[in-house]
């Protein structure tokens, strides 16, 4: 886009913040950063979609979809563990206090353990084994 006849004869290519944008745009580092992002997130954003789903209840695969997520962060980041420390921190300690040391999470666990209330409903019960590829 930036290196496009359009784009090189257009007014706003001129502008000091254009031409900032194009560098940045074409500097290897910036992509190579972006590269991490995806990888770093990736993982979570289907965590994400797991727990937003309207269809199921999530409370059963959650542990399991975070801990996988987890695993992935790490695997994809083997051979520089030093970018993706800080962000296993970050979640750990989330998990820490949100999930591991809240009472409220094991009784939800024995809820839909049991298939009680809202995971007693057939579509609950139907899915409470299946952890699909894609999640």
């Amino acid at each position: 886009m930036v290196t496009s006849k359009e784009w090189t004869s257009s007014a706003y290519a001129k502008e000091a913040k254009a031409k900032q944008f194009v560098d940045q745009v074409l500097d290897s580092r910036f992509w190579s950063k972006c590269d991490d992002v995806v990888k770093i997130t990736e993982s979570l954003v289907c965590v994400l979609r797991i727990v937003d789903s309207e269809d199921k209840p999530a409370m059963g695969i959650l542990y399991k979809s975070i801990v996988k997520a987890r695993k992935d962060m790490v695997r994809r980041f083997q051979r520089n563990k030093k970018k993706v420390d800080p962000y296993l921190k970050i979640l750990d300690k989330r998990w820490d206090s949100q999930f591991r040391k809240n009472l409220h999470a094991v009784d939800e666990m024995r809820i839909f353990k049991d298939g009680e209330l809202y995971f007693g409903r057939k579509s609950a019960v139907d899915e409470r084994c299946i952890v699909r590829e894609d999640q």
